[in-house]
C-alpha cells in the first residue's frame, strides 16, 4: 500500500490516495464472482469485474489499515446476481455494524463524477460513507480515494443540489470526498450507525392488510351484484318498466329503463 498525491494538472482537486496493489489471487477472485453468478452479457461481466476488483482492494485495504474491522460482503449488491447491473458501485458492504458504499471510476480528471440516483436515494442502497474507488486495472491497482458521510451529502443536496443527468445519474462533485482517510477509519470506532440516520426500507407487507380487505370489499359486492341481479330477475325486471305519471317520472323510468337492460345484458354475457 502506498501514500501518493495526485499532481495532474487537469485534475480539479488534489486528494491523498492510497494505492493497494492487486496480486493474482485478487483477480481469480474476481473471476470467481462473474462465473458463479453466470455473468454472460460482456459489458455486464467487464463491469462485474472492475466492480469486484474495487471491493476486494477496499477488503484489502481496510484489513491492512485495521485488522479488528469485521467486514461481510455475503448482503452486498455484487453478490446478489438480482442487483447486477451496469451501475458504478457496490452498496450494501458491512464494516461493523456501518454499511459503506464504493463508488467507482477509472478517470479523475473531471470534476463530477456520474453516480446512479438508486446509490443515493433508495433504501436499499443507502450508506453511511461512500468511498470513492479507481480501479487501473492494466496496472494491477486499486486506489483508494476519499469518503463521504450520507448525511453530508445529503445536506450537501438541500444547500446547492446535486446536478442531474439524464438515464437517472446524479453528477456528484469530486471535491466532496473528504480525503484524510484516517478519519474514516476513526469513524467505525467512535461513531454509532444512528448517528448517520439513512432511509427507512419500509416493510414489504405493510399495505397487505389493507389490500386485503379492498379485496373482501371488492369480492363482496360483486357476490350481492350477483344475488340482485338474480333476485331481480327472478321476480320479474318488468316491474322496473312500469309506464310513467308524470313528466318526472318519464325522464326516471327512461334511466331506469337503460340501467336495466344493460344489467340484463351484462348477466347474459357473464356467469355470476
Amino acid at each position: 500500500m502506498k501514500n501518493n498525491i495526485i499532481t495532474n494538472d487537469d485534475v480539479l482537486l488534489d486528494l491523498p490516495f492510497e494505492v493497494v496493489e492487486l496480486e493474482p489471487e485478487h483477480f481469480q477472485k474476481a473471476a470467481e464472482i462473474c462465473l458463479n453468478h453466470k455473468v454472460n452479457d460482456e459489458n455486464l461481466r467487464w463491469n462485474t469485474h472492475i466492480n469486484s476488483l474495487a471491493l476486494i482492494g477496499l477488503e484489502q485495504w481496510l484489513n491492512e489499515r485495521n485488522p479488528d474491522l469485521q467486514g461481510n460482503k455475503n448482503q452486498c449488491s455484487i453478490m446478489q446476481p438480482q442487483c447486477f447491473t451496469e451501475m458504478n458501485a457496490v452498496c450494501n458492504v458491512k464494516v461493523n455494524d456501518f454499511t459503506v458504499g464504493l463508488i467507482i471510476t477509472a478517470d479523475l480528471t473531471e470534476e463530477f463524477l456520474e453516480v446512479t440516483k438508486a446509490t443515493i436515494d433508495s433504501p436499499e442502497f443507502a450508506a453511511h460513507f461512500y468511498v470513492l474507488v479507481e480501479v487501473l486495472e492494466e496496472q494491477r491497482q486499486v486506489i483508494i480515494h476519499g469518503f463521504m458521510r450520507y448525511d453530508q451529502l445529503t445536506d450537501n443536496n438541500k444547500s446547492v443540489n446535486l446536478k442531474t443527468s439524464p438515464y437517472e445519474y446524479y453528477q456528484l462533485l469530486i471535491s466532496l470526498f473528504q480525503s484524510t482517510l484516517d478519519n474514516f477509519l476513526l469513524y467505525f470506532d467512535f461513531l454509532a450507525p444512528s448517528a448517520i440516520p439513512l432511509p427507512e426500507l419500509l416493510p414489504v407487507t405493510s399495505g397487505i392488510p389493507y389490500l386485503e380487505k379492498t379485496l373482501v370489499k371488492a369480492n363482496q359486492s360483486i357476490v350481492n351484484l350477483s344475488l340482485w341481479l338474480h333476485g331481480a330477475f327472478d321476480t320479474g325486471w318488468e316491474k322496473f318498466l312500469e309506464p310513467p305519471q308524470t313528466t318526472m317520472q318519464h325522464q326516471r323510468y327512461k334511466e331506469e329503463s337503460f340501467l336495466v337492460l344493460k344489467l340484463r345484458n351484462l348477466m347474459s354475457q357473464s356467469h355470476f
